[in-house]
């Protein structure tokens, strides 16, 4: 007889135990590393979104200053926009609500405004009203006056200073034009650009760094000099609050002569 001894049995279970293990570590390595790409990846996609946004932030606000600046002198005579300019901080007139009339035509050497007078007769005054102010301008001898309306009808206009010369037609123009204009001051006030009408004070752009603003008149030597305005605005880097990102552009003024 003979006796067969028990083979030696591999433990299933204990095998399947330890594979189990392995599988486990391998996969907390593989989510480790997943969750470390995923994070790292977001966290690039934010710095590259708030790059991207500060950029388009920053294209929009110089665009909103270009804009605001080439209507320096809308509707004022040649070169009598600006009234006040600094490296920091620009004043003009503008006649951005585009309203304006004219003296009706009539014969050379009619005279129109009268020196002393403040009463002046218009086309169409319905535009107008008191407290407006109003420049009045012939443009044959580039002559102007300013001054704001005490009143204001269909037909006529009162002013508040009298015309200090006479306003006469010429052969080659037959009448003066009348422009209401507003009083625009646009600096730097904190961390924001501000816009001053009339007066009253609003914000245009924010999170601007310090000393963020900056004009260049290239040279001009006085205001009626100014044909082109440089700006430079610097913002506050999302990434780095002590690192600012530049933008620049140019402006040719409308009303230069």
């Amino acid at each position: 007889m003979f006796l067969i001894g028990k083979r030696d049995v591999p433990d299933q279970q204990g095998m399947s135990m330890v594979e189990m293990m392995i599988a486990m570590v391998i996969m907390v390595v593989v989510l480790g590393a997943a969750i470390s790409l995923f994070v790292h990846q977001q966290s690039f996609l934010k710095d590259e979104n708030e790059g991207t946004n500060i950029r388009a932030k920053g294209r929009h606000a110089i665009n909103v200053l270009a804009k605001e600046i080439r209507m320096a002198g809308n509707g004022l005579p040649p070169n009598e926009g600006i009234q006040a300019m600094s490296t920091t901080s620009i004043e003009f007139y503008s006649n951005d609500d585009g309203v304006t009339t004219s003296t009706p035509t009539g014969a050379a050497g009619t005279v129109v405004a009268t020196s002393g007078s403040n009463t002046l007769t218009v086309v169409d005054g319905s535009g107008f009203a008191s407290g407006d102010n109003i420049v009045v301008y012939d443009p044959a001898f580039s002559q102007s006056h300013y001054s704001a309306l005490t009143g204001a009808s269909s037909s006529e206009l009162t002013l508040g200073t009298a015309f200090t010369a006479n306003f006469t037609y010429s052969e080659n123009s037959r009448l003066v034009t009348v422009n209401k204009y507003k009083d625009i001051t646009i600096t730097q006030s904190g961390t924001n650009i501000v816009k001053t009408v009339d007066g009253s004070t609003t914000t245009l752009i924010g999170g601007v760094a310090a000393n963020g603003l900056s004009f260049n008149f290239y040279g001009a030597a006085t205001i009626a000099d100014v044909t082109k305005v440089g700006i430079t605005l610097n913002l506050i880097d999302p990434d780095n609050a002590g690192a600012t990102i530049e933008f620049k552009t140019d402006v040719t003024l409308r009303s230069v002569s």
